[in-house]
């Protein structure tokens, strides 16, 4: 209980601090479960059952549609498995989700049954379970595919559309309620790699394919340097604001500086993330941790605020 006590009295005592390392912390938990979803709908549960070199996908072409789709209606896929003779079961895959549009609750459970009955436990040490989680998240296959779909027409790039996107997504929803920006990739993949996935998937594309599908190699290069210049001088700020005891100052910087270590996600998903963080670091300083500080006696706490607010701003 002592330990609680002058741990807590510490917290109060350094309001920077604390604050910076409450936000530390909470980036670190909201990582933590967005690689475990990641992990776990691609390694853990994509293909929960034996023998995955024997499965096949059933893809449907429709007349009239670009490319094929393996998602189907509970009646559809129900169909599929009655009449099926070529195969020795019919499972409805988690990586390609049947749609539930329609039949009843027994209908549903049953579209599931062979998923629950064949369930394999990921194992690190089997090297195909490996090579699926480096197919699923190694990027190469899609900048590859650019690279042959765009070819070596200059008119083909996007010539920074999705940059402008980029620096749009700054404007707040509230500002542009009917921004079309939105989070994640888009359509951008399909666009400019000719792959089509399944309807409403977002497939992200991360820097190395955005860079190219805007300027080509010289994109690339150029990107990069840029993208490394603006995170060394975000983390050479940081640091010398925390060598200075500036705790607010080193949050402004440190937190959303952490916006642009998203390697797979988009250049919207780092400028919006890092307006967010900005803005967060703000409030937070501005009326949590001026506010926990303790104040001279005799003053007025507003313009003890006031003075410590502009005393300590991190822009100074």
């Amino acid at each position: 209980m002592n330990d609680l006590k002058f741990a807590f009295r510490q917290l109060l005592k350094y309001p920077g601090f604390s604050a910076v390392a409450v936000l530390t912390l909470a980036l670190g938990i909201m990582a933590t479960t967005a690689m475990y979803s990641v992990i776990y709908a691609v390694v853990l549960d994509p293909f929960p059952y034996k023998d995955v070199d024997n499965l096949m996908s059933v893809k449907v072409w429709e007349p009239g549609q670009r490319g094929y789709r393996t998602y189907y209606s509970t009646d559809q896929f129900l169909e599929i498995a009655e009449r099926s003779s070529l195969f020795e079961g019919v499972i409805a895959s988690t990586i390609s989700d049947v749609v539930w549009t329609g039949g009843d609750l027994a209908a549903r459970f049953r579209t599931i049954e062979g998923m629950v009955h064949r369930f394999e436990w990921f194992n690190p040490y089997d090297t195909d379970h490996l090579e699926r989680i480096d197919l699923r998240l190694n990027q190469n296959a899609l900048v590859g595919a650019a690279v042959d779909y765009i070819g070596s027409s200059p008119s083909a790039f996007a010539r920074g559309e999705s940059i402008v996107d980029a620096f749009a997504a700054l404007i707040p929803r509230i500002v542009w309620p009917d921004k079309p920006i939105v989070a994640g990739s888009g359509t951008w993949v399909s666009r400019y790699t000719g792959l089509t996935f399944e309807e409403n998937t977002s497939v992200g594309m991360g820097q190395v394919l955005e860079f190219y599908i805007n300027f080509g190699p010289a994109g690339v290069v150029i990107g990069f340097l840029l993208l490394g210049t603006t995170v060394a001088t975000i983390d050479s700020v940081a640091r010398s604001r925390a060598v200075r005891g500036d705790w607010p100052g080193f949050a402004l910087w440190y937190v959303p500086g952490t916006a642009f270590l998203q390697v797979g996600g988009s250049l919207v998903e780092i400028t919006s993330s890092a307006a967010a963080a900005a803005v967060a670091a703000i409030l937070i300083n501005r009326y949590v941790v001026l506010r926990l500080r303790p104040q001279a006696p005799g003053t007025d706490a507003p313009d003890s605020l006031a003075a410590t607010a502009a005393s300590s701003s991190p822009w100074s």
